[in-house]
């Protein structure tokens, strides 16, 4: 797992995103890692680069920038990362939005068999909202990500870039959709 600031997020992050809620859970707990080997990469950095300019290393460092880091969790600031295939999101922030609009969270039924699109959970922090947006706009319209396939098809193509399948062709994938319609 890795801790990264909301402007760095990229489309291939976006299914590995955990919900603040529960991601402000996983990095209190690694608290107790800080001085050891963490667990979640990254929280050093986003420690060091705010508390650079604003306080001197001292036995009160750790203790003030790891409240700063948990709120930032907690605003959609700071995002952990499931960067390993092995383990998901607790919730995704990303929903697939319906015509009807109905929304579902990936994982909880078929719901990429109805017409829609992804969207940033509503639920979401409002900067996190839109950084999540940028990059699935960013998707729409560049098919050296989307691999030119359709939106439905980019949970799979998430999915088997995490696992280490990322090297499935288009085809496959348009082939795997093929078959999850049938």
């Amino acid at each position: 797992m890795k801790v990264i600031h909301r402007r760095n997020i990229t489309w291939h992050d976006l299914p590995a995103i955990e919900n603040p809620f529960f991601a402000r859970n996983e990095v209190a707990h690694s608290r107790d890692a800080l001085l050891g080997a963490s667990r979640i990469w990254g929280v050093d950095e986003m420690l060091r680069e705010n508390l650079s300019s604003c306080l001197e290393p001292s036995e009160d460092y750790h203790h003030y920038g790891f409240g700063w880091l948990l709120e930032s969790v907690d605003d959609g600031e700071a995002v952990l990362i499931h960067d390993s295939g092995w383990r998901r999101p607790m919730r995704s922030v990303l929903c697939w939005s319906m015509e009807n609009g109905a929304h579902h969270i990936p994982g909880h039924g078929d719901i990429l068999s109805v017409e829609g699109r992804w969207i940033a959970d509503p639920d979401l922090p409002l900067l996190l909202r839109r950084e999540i947006e940028k990059c699935l706009e960013q998707g729409r319209r560049d098919e050296a990500l989307n691999r030119g396939l359709p939106e439905k098809s980019w949970w799979g193509l998430w999915d088997g870039s995490r696992s280490g399948a990322g090297n499935a062709s288009a085809s496959d994938a348009a082939a795997a959709d093929e078959e999850s319609e049938r």
